[in-house]
């Protein structure tokens, strides 16, 4: 659901065709969610804050009901941190 070509993003299903009328990329392009998080959470880090990334393979959008374990464990980290 979350990534840079999301098809829950309209743009996205347009340029595959699958919207009709869509205007195209450069008025109607698809939206970056995770390029733009990553330039959030960089900025963040070069003011001095700081962030961990961690990606859970073969996960979609709930890692705490697909990967209970794993997520757990990452938040017990954070919480200790």
């Amino acid at each position: 659901i979350v990534n840079d070509a999301s098809f829950f993003d309209i743009n996205t299903l347009g340029a595959h065709g699958i919207v009709p009328g869509w205007p195209g990329a450069e008025i109607a392009p698809s939206q970056p969610m995770v390029t733009q998080m990553r330039n959030v959470l960089n900025t963040y880090q070069s003011n001095g804050g700081s962030y961990r990334e961690v990606v859970l393979e073969n996960c979609g959008h709930s890692p705490h009901l697909e990967k209970p374990n794993e997520f757990a464990n990452e938040l017990r980290t954070l919480l200790g941190a």
